[in-house]
C-alpha cells in the first residue's frame, strides 16, 4: 500500500496486507495543491508511537500520520529541514522534530499544535531520544550533547559542549544510562546524578587509524554497549 501525503489533511488508501517484500505501508510526502502538481520531498526522519507515525522531510514538512484512524494531519511547515525526530507518549502523544538550524520543535499529535520551540543548537541537531517516566529528551549535535526537562521545556544541562559534541546520543532502554558518540569515543553517563561513568575510545585499525563510530545500543540489562 502506498499512502500519498500531500495538503494538511486526508486519508490513507484501504488497509492491505504486506507485499512479497513484507513492506505493509509506503509513504509518500508530496508538496504541492494538487497531486498532478505535487513534487516528492525526501523523508529524513521519522519516529513511533504505538499507533502513529511521525516525520519530518528536507523542505520542513512535519506530519503525523494516524494509522489506526487511516488518515494524516500536516502539523508544521518550518523553514529548514528536519534532521531528527523522538516520540514521546507518557502524559501526552508528543513528537519532536530536531532541524538544521539547530532548533527543537515540540508537538502534540493528538491536538496537532505545536507546544513549544527550543533553542539551545548552532549546528543540526544529529539525534533526539526521550525517557517518558521523567519527562526528559536528549538532544546532540557537533556543538553540544543537551538535557531538557520537558514538563517546563527548559534546559536542565549540558553534557558534553563543543568540541565534544555528538553525532548520536541516547537514553538506555531501563533509562538508567546516558551514552553518546563523538567521533572516535563513546561517553557515558549516569542518567539520575548525571556523573560520568566513562569514555571508551574506538579501536586503532589499519594505518593506526581509528575506527569511527555512527551509532550505538545498549542491551536492556545495561551490561552491554553495542557500537
Amino acid at each position: 500500500m502506498v499512502a500519498d501525503l500531500i495538503g494538511k489533511v486526508g486519508r490513507l488508501q484501504g488497509q492491505q496486507g504486506p507485499n512479497e517484500h513484507g513492506i505493509v505501508l509506503t509513504i509518500r510526502v508530496l508538496a504541492g495543491s494538487s497531486p498532478r502538481e505535487a513534487r516528492s520531498q525526501q523523508c529524513t526522519a521519522c519516529a513511533m508511537l504505538s499507533d502513529a507515525l511521525g516525520l519530518v522531510t528536507d523542505a520542513g514538512s512535519v506530519y503525523a500520520v494516524h494509522l489506526s484512524k487511516q488518515r494524516y494531519t500536516c502539523l508544521d511547515t518550518l523553514s529548514t529541514a528536519g534532521t531528527a525526530a523522538a516520540c514521546m507518549a507518557r502524559l501526552s502523544r508528543r513528537l519532536f522534530i530536531g532541524c538544521s538550524n539547530g532548533e527543537i520543535h515540540c508537538y502534540d499529535i493528538s491536538s496537532s499544535s505545536r507546544l513549544a520551540r527550543l533553542p539551545g543548537h548552532r549546528t543540526a541537531v544529529t539525534s533526539l531520544s526521550t525517557k517518558s517516566d521523567t519527562e526528559q529528551l536528549l538532544s546532540a549535535s557537533s556543538d553540544a550533547v543537551l538535557l531538557w526537562d520537558m514538563q517546563t521545556y527548559r534546559q536542565r544541562r549540558m553534557l558534553s559542549g563543543a568540541p565534544y559534541g555528538s553525532s548520536h546520543t541516547m537514553f538506555s532502554p531501563a533509562g538508567n544510562l546516558v551514552a553518546a558518540i563523538s567521533h572516535n569515543n563513546i561517553r557515558v553517563w549516569n542518567a539520575k546524578t548525571l556523573h560520568e561513568l566513562g569514555e571508551f575510545n574506538m579501536p586503532v585499525g589499519q594505518a593506526q587509524q581509528r575506527f569511527s563510530a555512527s551509532c550505538c545500543a545498549i542491551s536492556p540489562d545495561e551490561r552491554w554497549l553495542i557500537v
